[in-house]
């Protein structure tokens, strides 16, 4: 009986060791290789990154030639860098020249009128009245108004002269003679501008 059964139990032992040896060389397999979400170990034949990698200090990027560099962030100006104008001052003012109140000026040397102008006429003179002038009846202007000698009038000198000074200046009167015969006392010149009332006729 023994005998008989001795062949099946030998090869039931070999199928055993057959699977066995199946099971025991894919565990081996699988132990070679990575398994998914597994990190490699020393052990395995995982081949790790260069050492020399993780020992270079992070450095700034470089330029090559396929890539230009970056440019340089361009210097932010202060008011320091531009020149502050220097304001300009305000130009002079020119002062406005003051003119002074006209004063009598003393007229031209009169010997005859210290202060009066010139003469330019005498007795026996035939003269034209160049803007209205009065007749008076005394050479001064408080003398008695007559009438007034209207421009263009010819008169003819009769006598003077009289003088009748006026602070630094004087009138110089001639007694007058007009065509309706009537006479008095006329200005030969004004005070001041040396303007003639009387113009002596040629």
């Amino acid at each position: 009986m023994k005998r008989a059964l001795a062949p099946g139990y030998d090869l039931f032992k070999l199928v055993v060791t057959l699977i066995l040896a199946a099971i025991l060389f894919i565990l081996l397999l699988r132990g070679c290789g990575p398994t998914p979400g597994s990190q490699p170990t020393a052990t395995g034949t995982y081949l790790s990154p260069p050492t020399t990698a993780t020992a270079m200090p992070l450095t700034r990027p470089t330029a090559t030639a396929n890539q230009p560099p970056s440019p340089e962030p361009a210097p932010t100006a202060t008011p320091t860098d531009a020149p502050t104008p220097t304001p300009e001052p305000p130009p002079a003012a020119v002062p406005t020249p003051q003119i002074p109140p006209s004063t009598p000026q003393a007229g031209p040397a009169n010997p005859d009128c210290p202060g009066a102008a010139v003469s330019r006429i005498k007795v026996g003179d035939r003269v034209r009245v160049m803007a209205n002038l009065n007749l008076r009846r005394d050479p001064r202007l408080s003398g008695a108004w007559i009438l007034t000698h209207t421009t263009g009038t010819e008169l003819e000198i009769i006598g003077g002269p009289g003088c009748t000074p006026i602070d630094q200046q004087a009138y110089q009167w001639w007694q007058v003679r007009r065509p309706d015969g009537r006479e008095g006392w006329s200005a030969e010149a004004a005070l001041r501008g040396q303007f003639y009332f009387l113009e002596p006729i040629p």
